[in-house]
């Protein structure tokens, strides 16, 4: 495969909290689906701005952001990026539908993205296991 094959459409944040829980979004149609803060990405928006233009719309947190992804893979239909935040400022509160919560891995897990941020917390212990060649997107194509 070509790097011209995989564009990164989508751009989330991978934000922990204390004693291992993670920021989550609920989703609009139903309140106990959660996931990362995320959205798409706009026209002349690179991916990192996109995530974190996201995560404050979704979340009214303003976060600092590891340069890189750290994991780019396909959700759904999507190709999405997610980004460490590596700091943040403000308290988590609804900005847009749904509720915003400190919530755990399992929580994530059971979600609608569920099998995306499963491969995502694989790929932050090493477990290649879980990543198929038509999910992972090696971050070396990432530019």
């Amino acid at each position: 495969m070509r790097q011209t094959d995989y564009t990164v459409q989508s751009a989330a944040v991978l934000l922990w909290g204390a004693g291992g829980t993670i920021l989550g979004v609920s989703r609009k149609y139903n309140p106990n689906d959660w996931g990362l803060p995320a959205g798409s990405i706009e026209p002349g928006e690179d991916a990192a701005a996109a995530a974190v233009r996201e995560c404050y719309e979704e979340t009214g947190i303003h976060v600092t952001l590891r340069a890189n992804p750290i994991y780019v893979g396909r959700s759904n239909r999507l190709v999405c990026a997610t980004f460490l935040a590596l700091s943040y400022v403000g308290e988590p509160r609804a900005m847009e539908e749904g509720s915003v919560a400190w919530v755990t891995r399992d929580q994530l897990l059971k979600g609608k993205y569920g099998s995306y941020q499963k491969r995502l917390f694989a790929a932050l212990v090493g477990d290649v296991s879980a990543e198929t060649p038509e999910n992972m997107i090696p971050l070396a194509w990432q530019k």
